[in-house]
């Protein structure tokens, strides 16, 4: 009991939304044991907890503080990412045949739990398909129960077929992040980077740092605080205009607010612009 709270609660020390799983297992044997559930529950916080006092102690500021950062939240962003959330409906399907014993109830409220999560955390800025992973390895467990208690294994086995298909349909070179292109450019873009005297501004932090820059600016966090608010933009923005970075490589040109994107128009000019976004140096 205590090493699997100690796995769980290390968890979300490497990615802090995964949340779904220690939720639905705790739930789960809450059902099953109601003392070895709360014992279960009662180690993991304090663990956590322990784990939250070493981080304050170790690095002088809170962790919490750093994951509550200001973001904008949209219900627009639900909606678009349930509009993605199609390849879901054959897997369903395919688990409604599932007896609710034991491993039926773990795999329905793991499913349940990484959906209702998965929406919620889509709806802030900046959130991609990876809120939805636990909902894939959920899903993936269900149809792997489903076939094994034959409950309909050709539905579950059919599942697989909407990935080949949009594999088919939409998958071509260039298509996809990681390319041939992306690899011949990233080399050039790192050297672009470092020949430039001075500090940087990267919207992308590894170019900076593998070009040998300071990383100066996160572009994403201080540009959700500009724009929910929480931050002042005209520091920045004199920096912008004092031209401070000899480099400025940006992925959204509008990331950092209206009043630095001015800024940035008026004393920066685009250099080029590639996979990796868009590099401008000063007028």
């Amino acid at each position: 009991m205590i090493l699997s709270a100690l796995l769980f609660a290390v968890s979300l020390f490497i990615k802090h939304n995964l949340l779904a799983l220690p939720l639905a297992g705790a739930l789960w044997l809450i059902w099953q044991d109601y003392r070895a559930g709360f014992s279960f529950l009662l180690w993991m916080a304090a663990i956590v907890l322990a784990f939250l006092i070493a981080f304050q102690l170790h690095f002088g500021f809170s962790l919490l503080d750093q994951l509550a950062s200001p973001r904008l939240w949209a219900f627009s962003n639900i909606v678009a990412a349930a509009t993605r959330l199609w390849w879901v409906l054959l897997p369903l399907g395919a688990a409604a045949g599932i007896w609710p014993d034991r491993a039926g109830l773990l795999c329905g409220l793991y499913t349940a739990i990484a959906l209702v999560l998965g929406l919620g955390f889509a709806g802030g800025d900046g959130v991609d398909a990876n809120a939805f992973f636990d909902l894939a390895i959920a899903l993936a467990m269900t149809l792997g129960l489903a076939m094994d208690r034959g409950r309909w294994p050709e539905l579950a086995a059919a599942s697989a077929l909407p990935l080949i298909l949009f594999l088919a349909v939409t998958f071509h070179d260039n298509n996809f992040f990681f390319t041939r292109a992306f690899r011949a450019q990233a080399p050039a873009d790192i050297a672009f980077l470092k020949s430039r005297p001075g500090p940087a501004l990267c919207d992308q932090l590894s170019l900076c740092l593998w070009a040998g820059k300071q990383a100066e600016v996160d572009v994403f966090n201080v540009g959700q605080e500009i724009k929910t608010r929480a931050r002042d933009p005209r520091p920045l923005t004199q920096l912008i205009v004092t031209r401070h970075f000899a480099t400025l490589q940006l992925n959204d040109l509008d990331a950092l607010g209206p009043q630095v994107r001015a800024a940035i128009a008026a004393h920066y000019r685009v250099h080029h612009n590639d996979d990796n976004g868009a590099f401008l140096v000063p007028n």
